[in-house]
């Protein structure tokens, strides 16, 4: 826990995401944690006169943990849903508790939200008792009581639904299908396409590969998670692998076979583990893995099925001819930037998103991040971004 606001140089305890409706109940929680000595970034209180607005949009993005405001209102909204995106799919499995979803209104959990454990404030009338759900929730640790507590009556069950994956029938995935759902994406079909043709849906039985390679930020990760998106219902098993670092690949390894019905899995030596999972992915090859953020071919290759679909992405461009169909993901063309920037929003001008795109490279997760915080502080605060806001 940080004991000072969040300063320019900071990286901040929680970022609160809202949509403007929201802006009360936002307020209140930004007040109460930092009344309680965390370090927050709210955009009413620190998008201040004479600071860059890029840079203030870089911060939250960076802090430690992204409070997203649930009701009615901010479910459907563009601005505060990429927010909440952003921080979902860099912690999909929750394990830093990137992502804390608060509950204002009377409303079902949306989507995969419903996998993430949040804090529900709707219908809390005291202030103390609201207070106490909000701070407990995000305390570090885990939640044990002070004191031994008395033997129950009856014993109780685990609910349905308290695994942090989904199983839809005999569906299991383990990524953030609805990730991008309810903002505009950006259009890189050709991309798809070229994903589709290298990979036989025909003949699952064979392993097929297509990597993505490129630059950080031209978007490799959120084109995988459109691929997934656009074909879940063809797979019986999705999974998502973190896999810039061999051992957060070897967890999430672990986690599939534990979902698969593997027991003791985390008490066997790693080839044991490795060879067990193997054996027990389905036999017709209907599974798509996905290795995000892969170093090189020879830290995945233990772990590629002999049958199904594989997408890989990585920032190393070489090495992988020999893995499977290699396609470079590159930024985009200036008109491209200054399409998606512009499109849809009035009053917008090509001057001004023509300085973004430059600031930015063109690259297209930039962008991305770029089109709704603008859209989002134009909303709060009816300013017009120009393009001096990002010359200087």
């Amino acid at each position: 826990m940080t004991t000072s606001s969040s300063g320019a140089d900071s990286v901040p305890d929680f970022m609160i995401s809202y949509t403007t409706t929201d802006v009360e109940h936002a307020e209140w929680i930004a007040f109460t944690l930092e009344e309680a000595g965390y370090s927050i970034l709210f955009q009413p209180w620190d998008f201040r006169p004479g600071h860059n607005f890029m840079e203030r949009i870089d911060v939250g993005l960076r802090a430690n943990c992204c409070i997203f405001v649930l009701s009615a209102n901010s479910v459907d909204a563009e601005y505060p849903s990429l927010e909440r995106y952003t921080a979902q799919a860099s912690d999909p499995l929750g394990k830093r508790r990137a992502l804390i979803p608060v509950r204002i209104d009377d409303l079902a959990w949306p989507g995969l939200l419903r996998t993430v454990v949040g804090i529900d404030l709707q219908g809390v009338e005291s202030e103390n008792e609201r207070r106490t759900l909000l701070l407990d929730g995000v305390s570090e640790g885990r939640a044990k009581p002070d004191t031994k507590p008395a033997w129950p009556a009856e014993t109780s069950t685990q609910p349905d639904g308290a695994s942090g994956v989904t199983a839809d029938g005999l569906r299991i995935i383990n990524i953030p299908l609805d990730t991008f759902e309810r903002h505009r994406r950006i259009n890189r079909g050709a991309v798809i396409s070229q994903m589709e043709a290298s990979l036989d849906f025909d003949d699952l039985d064979v392993g097929c590969c297509s990597v993505c390679v490129g630059l950080s930020g031209t978007g490799k990760s959120q084109l995988a998670l459109e691929f997934a998106r656009k074909h879940s219902d063809r797979y019986s098993l999705t999974w998502w692998f973190r896999s810039e670092d061999r051992d957060q690949l070897f967890e999430d390894w672990t986690l599939l076979g534990e979902r698969l019905g593997i027991t003791r899995i985390a008490d066997a030596t790693e080839t044991a583990t490795l060879r067990t999972v193997l054996k027990a992915l389905p036999t017709d090859g209907n599974l798509l893995f996905i290795f995000d953020n892969a170093e090189a071919a020879d830290g995945i290759s233990k772990f590629m099925p002999a049958r199904g679909h594989v997408l890989i992405t990585s920032n190393n461009q070489l090495g992988w001819d020999a893995v499977g169909r290699v396609i470079p993901i590159h930024a985009f063309e200036r008109a491209e930037s200054v399409d998606y920037l512009t499109t849809g929003r009035s009053g917008s001008d090509e001057a001004s998103a023509n300085a973004i795109a430059d600031v930015l490279g063109d690259l297209p997760l930039a962008l991305a991040q770029a089109r709704g915080h603008i859209g989002l502080y134009a909303a709060n605060r009816g300013v017009r971004v120009r393009s001096r806001a990002v010359s200087g």
